[in-house]
């Protein structure tokens, strides 16, 4: 009777120990909004990287969706410190968590994250594609407009060849009229005209190229995001010296050092911007202003 009564008590003990452990770990555990808002006000790459990576076992509270969100934050953080092997396995993650539940944005961009990390470690169309046309499948089905044109310019950069370029084309027409109709935002648009333009370039087809261009900046500047409009003019420095318009190359290399100098957050916008005003004196025949700026760029 005694033996019977202590194994009974010594039950109850275990169980009552693992009851307490789960409570406890749910009392303790952080919910990913709450992780997601301390990550974001931390300024530091590595030390935002370490927060994130502290909460791993908190997943176990999570539902699909938030772990699945909880690797994309992983990924790019990793991404930001140049982690590239380890951000692509983290988009893995997310992807896997995100398709057992009903698509959504954070699965299509998942894929796309995924595509760039593939993008940066080979370059070759044919592994960093299929993400992208897989992401473009998930977002025909979602039919978010915000996505489906994010979606559609990343997939059209995989037709930028010649045997191809005219369907590349086709995809970006069809993000552009959805960006209309939908009202999308002025980031969008621009990112659209910006892929057009690319596949311009790289056809050859230079004066279409550099229009478009032109209209990607213009709609950068209304927002001023200087980012993207010291990357479109050092595009078109290139595009206006293909085409032999010195006055208005000049007139870019000159918006690259006016960003440059209204913009010290972007330590290597004096690198391009010296390096644009080599390039563009060099194909002038001006050789001192040429190694005067390009010994700048050695600096």
């Amino acid at each position: 009777m005694v033996n019977l009564l202590k194994h009974s008590i010594k039950s109850f003990l275990i169980g009552l120990t693992l009851f307490i452990l789960l409570i406890s770990h749910a009392a303790y555990g952080i919910q990913f909004t709450e992780l997601s808002k301390q990550v974001a006000a931390i300024t530091d790459k590595d030390l935002a990287l370490k927060r994130l990576l502290e909460e791993k076992n908190s997943m176990d509270l999570w539902s699909a969706k938030e772990r699945g969100q909880y690797f994309t934050l992983l990924g790019l953080q990793q991404e930001k410190l140049a982690l590239f092997e380890q951000a692509s396995k983290s988009y893995t993650g997310a992807i896997v968590n995100l398709e057992t539940i009903p698509v959504s944005i954070e699965l299509i961009e998942a894929y796309i994250n995924r595509s760039y990390m593939h993008y940066i470690k080979t370059n070759d169309p044919a592994v960093y594609c299929k993400d992208r046309h897989t992401a473009l499948l998930k977002a025909r089905e979602l039919k978010d407009a915000e996505y489906l044109a994010k979606s559609l310019t990343s997939v059209a950069f995989c037709f930028s060849d010649g045997t191809k370029f005219r369907e590349g084309l086709a995809l970006l027409e069809e993000a552009a009229a959805i960006s209309v109709k939908e009202l999308l935002s002025v980031n969008r648009k621009a990112m659209i005209y910006n892929a057009t333009g690319v596949l311009y370039r790289n056809n050859q087809i230079i004066d279409m190229a550099d229009e478009y261009f032109e209209k990607a900046y213009s709609l950068w500047e209304s927002i001023d995001d200087r980012q993207d409009m010291f990357n479109l003019a050092h595009s078109m420095v290139a595009t206006k010296i293909l085409m032999g318009r010195w006055q208005e190359a000049n007139q870019h290399v000159n918006i690259l050092f006016e960003l440059a100098n209204s913009s010290p957050e972007f330590s290597d916008f004096y690198f391009f911007a010296h390096y644009n005003a080599g390039l563009l004196a060099f194909k002038q025949k001006k050789y001192l202003i040429a190694i005067e700026n390009f010994k700048k760029v050695c600096l």
